[in-house]
């Protein structure tokens, strides 16, 4: 009997070791997967990383074009009523009064329609108004930008509203140039 149960203890000893061995091989298996599964999953990240980067980079600089367009299209009109206004205040004065008030003065006509041109308070306040609401709206786009939210329903409503704003802008300006 000793010898039976020392033969089983034997048998036992070796089912074990074969144990560990195939249980040792299946966890590096495992080990070596996991690895490779997570090297895939970083670099899908860097990728995703890089491509959030890209877009953040073109959402940033299509606001700012955007902003760009708008302002400049604020000083063609600026520009376009005044050259209206000018020429308004040309048709009442001749161009002899003109010359004879500048040659007093002892200036160019050109620096007399400078003297003549009155900035208007109004005009300046709501320039200055207007710089602060764009300085404003870049500040909220950038802050969608590093929000964790969902932001994209905002951030699109955000630039449909410039958009907007510069298609107005656009059918003011070709209305004064139809005008002039």
């Amino acid at each position: 009997k000793l010898t039976n149960l020392e033969c089983k203890m034997t048998e036992t000893e070796c089912a074990m070791t074969e144990l560990e061995t195939t249980a040792s091989q299946q966890l590096h298996g495992l080990a070596k997967e996991s690895r490779q599964a997570l090297e895939t999953v970083q670099k899908q990240l860097l990728l995703s990383n890089g491509k959030v980067e890209q877009f953040m980079t073109f959402v940033k600089a299509l606001t700012r074009e955007l902003q760009h367009s708008v302002q400049e299209l604020r000083t063609k009109i600026k520009q376009a009523k005044k050259m209206g206004e000018v020429r308004v205040c040309k048709k009442g004065l001749s161009q002899e009064s003109v010359q004879l008030a500048a040659s007093i003065l002892n200036v160019s006509t050109t620096d007399l329609e400078e003297i003549l041109e009155v900035e208007d308070d109004d005009e300046t306040a709501k320039t200055k108004m207007e710089f602060e609401n764009d300085k404003e709206w870049l500040e909220y786009i950038h802050n969608l930008l590093e929000a964790q939210f969902p932001f994209a329903s905002y951030l699109m409503d955000a630039i449909l509203q410039k958009l907007n704003e510069k298609k107005k802008l656009v059918e003011e300006y070709s209305s004064l140039m139809k005008h002039t």
